[in-house]
């Protein structure tokens, strides 16, 4: 059950901003009597989130804040939601329950995203992702600190002594310095105190932070807490802390703390990846956006994160072109991944700005190579990286996966309504299978699936009773993969 409602006693109070280079300064704050205690806190797209716990035998809430409204959300019948993660496109929380639950940022549920609660943990109070290896971490109180997979399993566990209060973890992958934890607990005089972690050597820094007593409140103890990029506000543009406390007199609140100061992007980037029924080559769509009214010069590359955590590329680009104010432009791409490359959990990063350096906006996805798939050959696991896709405006040379018996040539017409045709040539004669699928990867039509001869070929789509958009054709014969973007028109 959702409902709507006009934000009053939560409302958000701005504070002084802090400006570059002073971490850890409070930016907002939101003390307000509640009956329900605020448990975990997430930032996201504009949005925070915050999730509830109720007394016993009650219904427990999301929370979704966005400009002067609140949406509240009733939790899956017999949920006790705790601390939130973010994984970028989805939200995640957990219980004592089995499952580890997924949820947009609308708040609707996503079960095919959800995640098992690994064996031997009692519960899922802390909750952080990791986007470099599509990992979890939880913790709860003293227990250990579990780093986990998709499916549940345990990847490590490792003691969360000396700390003993732990409620909240947050994943920092900010540049500069390597990827750590943030653990926050009920410790210290504070009570709400973040403590530095290295995942890499499975220990404190000593690096920490405790949060003084909130402005409103009158005593505190830490909640759940998650880091997010891309926040903007008067003064300060970048990485913050959104985190909750738990107050006397059942006062709650959610804070929002600067971590690391951005210079305000001039575009942004948003990378796509479509789940179409392929790994290899990876197909995603880009899309850039001019975040000011002036035109200016972009440059867009992206970037290819090994599973050891170096870095490889670009593996295209970068492609400088001129983007007017408020301008949009999406290019469909094609990424392949060298034979030669570990298996193992990767990130797929797009970047716009001015290369190598200037990096206004970034944004990505994790895929997995697993061991004895195949890839583009090649001498070294840095050989293969083919890009090839749309070409971005103005860009004359895009890489092209290498030559082959097989050959579609481009749609024609395209764009189109209701019919096209496609034709394609072989030199030997297979088993082709020519399908095309939705934006969201879903098949809509099988115009081949059988054997043909060499030769020249051709097959008509026709689109009648299709939805206007954006189509993907994709041609498999013999090992062989091509595809192509169809727009329909309506």
């Amino acid at each position: 059950m959702k409902q709507r409602i006009c934000l009053a006693a939560l409302a958000i109070l701005a504070l002084a901003a802090p400006g570059r280079g002073q971490e850890w300064s409070l930016l907002m704050n939101s003390p307000s009597p509640s009956s329900e205690t605020y448990v975990g806190a997430a930032y996201a797209a504009g949005k925070y989130f915050i999730t509830t716990l109720n007394s016993v035998g009650a219904v427990n809430h999301l929370i979704i804040l966005e400009g002067t409204q609140t949406t509240v959300i009733e939790q899956p019948a017999g949920c006790h939601w705790r601390d939130l993660a973010s994984d970028g496109q989805y939200l995640y929380a957990g219980d004592s329950g089995p499952t580890v639950y997924a949820f947009d940022l609308n708040g609707a549920l996503i079960p095919t995203m959800n995640v098992p609660k690994p064996p031997g943990v009692s519960l899922v109070r802390a909750l952080t992702y990791d986007p470099a290896t599509d990992h979890f971490w939880t913790g709860n109180f003293s227990s250990s600190l579990v780093e986990f997979t998709r499916s549940g399993s345990v990847v490590g566990s490792w003691p969360a002594t000396p700390l003993t209060t732990i409620t909240g973890l947050a994943w920092d992958n900010a540049p500069g310095h390597a990827p750590c934890l943030w653990v926050y607990s009920q410790t210290g005089l504070s009570g709400t105190t973040f403590s530095q972690y290295n995942p890499a050597t499975h220990a404190y820094t000593g690096a920490c932070y405790a949060q003084p007593l909130l402005p409103g409140m009158t005593a505190q103890v830490a909640g759940g807490c998650e880091m997010a990029h891309n926040w903007a506000g008067p003064g300060f543009s970048g990485y913050v802390m959104a985190a909750t406390a738990q107050g006397a007199n059942g006062y709650q609140s959610l804070y929002l703390l600067a971590m690391y100061y951005q210079s305000p992007g001039l575009a942004q980037i948003t990378m796509t990846r479509l789940s179409l029924p392929t790994w290899n080559p990876i197909e995603y769509l880009v899309n850039v956006t001019n975040l000011s009214d002036s035109t200016y010069t972009c440059q867009v590359w992206t970037m290819a994160q090994y599973p050891t955590g170096a870095w490889y590329g670009p593996c295209f680009g970068p492609a400088a072109f001129l983007l007017p104010g408020g301008g949009t432009l999406t290019r469909y791409r094609m990424q392949y991944v060298p034979a030669r490359a570990p298996a193992g959990a990767y990130w797929y990063e797009g970047r716009i700005g001015g290369y190598p350096a200037a990096v206004w906006d970034t944004s990505g996805f994790a895929f997995t190579k697993l061991r004895g798939e195949a890839g583009v050959p090649g001498a070294g696991m840095d050989d293969g990286w083919a890009c090839s896709g749309d070409p971005f405006p103005e860009q004359v040379t895009v890489d092209e996966i290498p030559p082959s018996s097989f050959l579609l040539h481009p749609f024609t017409p395209n764009p189109f309504n209701p019919r096209t045709v496609a034709r394609y040539e072989m030199r030997d004669a297979s088993h082709v299978i020519l399908r095309v699928y939705d934006a969201a990867g879903r098949e809509v039509r099988t115009l081949v699936n059988g054997w043909r001869e060499a030769g020249a070929q051709e097959v008509t789509f026709d689109a009648t009773g299709l939805p206007g958009g954006i189509y993907f054709a994709r041609l498999t014969a013999e090992g062989f993969t091509q595809t192509q973007k169809l727009i329909l028109l309506k």
